[in-house]
């Protein structure tokens, strides 16, 4: 039985919040829900896992090839006519039912471009980030990690060491108790990356083992370096709330530059020099 708090948030509006699509008033009514409501918290963490399963099960193309087959099947159903082409698929697939609701919502960020360009999750690279990180993380205890394709499968990425354009890279994060976190990176053209939520806030963390994120990135073609910031709190917060932006022209001229945080936030960073 839920909670009475948990209960008057549909599983729909936690997963617009997962995806960082809830608007901004329900969000922060959600995020003081959260703080006191362990059984909400849990479902927004469950349904977090239940996204990382999916993706690792079906391609980008696969869900848009079978979000557009719905689309065009009911449109001839219904009105006997071809339909129009549609701006957005994705504005369709919200209210599609032709795979799961956190399928179609998943699409979005499966295909969102921001400054690194994000890649269809690739089971083979996942597998080997897997074998790589249960080798290397005995006696480490490394709260953000990185991993690059490689020809043979992945390989661990440590700080400072060397990264090129075209790099296909793959996030991992360890909650070590926190409850949420943010995953986003700076580049030479002091460009930020939000890594772990498009509308740059916080996500509830899953705890326990290392968790890949959603996905893949290909370094782009910036100057100089590429600095990921892993920032952990015991509450919900935003990119904003941290005061980096301010902090970026100093990034920018020093990638090795100690970024300064409020209270209460915990913060990890691995540097990537450009070569």
């Amino acid at each position: 039985m839920k909670s009475q708090t948990s209960a008057q948030w549909t599983d729909f509006d936690l997963e617009q919040y997962a995806l960082g699509e809830l608007d901004a008033g329900r969000r922060r009514m959600l995020d003081a829900c959260l703080a006191d409501d362990a059984e909400l918290r849990a479902r927004i963490v469950a349904i977090e896992q239940s996204n990382h399963a999916i993706l690792n099960k079906y391609s980008a193309e696969y869900m848009a090839a079978q979000i557009e087959n719905r689309r065009k099947s009911d449109h001839l159903h219904t009105t006997g006519r071809a339909p129009i082409q549609m701006r957005s698929t994705l504005a369709w697939a919200k209210w599609s039912y032709a795979l799961p609701v956190v399928a179609v919502s998943l699409l979005s960020l499966v295909m969102l471009r921001q400054g690194l360009t994000p890649h269809t999750p690739d089971a083979m690279l996942a597998s080997a980030v897997e074998d790589v990180a249960m080798e290397r993380a005995k006696g480490r205890n490394t709260a953000l990690r990185i991993f690059r394709k490689t020809a043979q499968g992945a390989e661990q990425l440590n700080d400072r060491e060397s990264a090129r354009s075209g790099d296909i890279l793959q996030l991992q994060y360890v909650a070590e108790g926190a409850a949420f976190g943010m995953i986003f990176s700076v580049d030479g053209n002091g460009t930020v990356t939000h890594h772990t939520s498009k509308d740059a806030h916080a996500i509830a963390l899953v705890k326990g083992a290392a968790v890949a994120l959603n996905g893949a990135y290909e370094l782009d073609n910036a100057p100089r370096f590429e600095r990921f910031f892993f920032v952990k709190g015991s509450r919900s917060f935003s990119f904003k709330e941290l005061g980096v932006a301010p902090q970026l022209t100093a990034i920018q001229a020093d990638p090795n530059y100690i970024v300064s945080l409020p209270a209460g936030y915990t913060l990890s960073s691995i540097l990537l020099n450009k070569e």
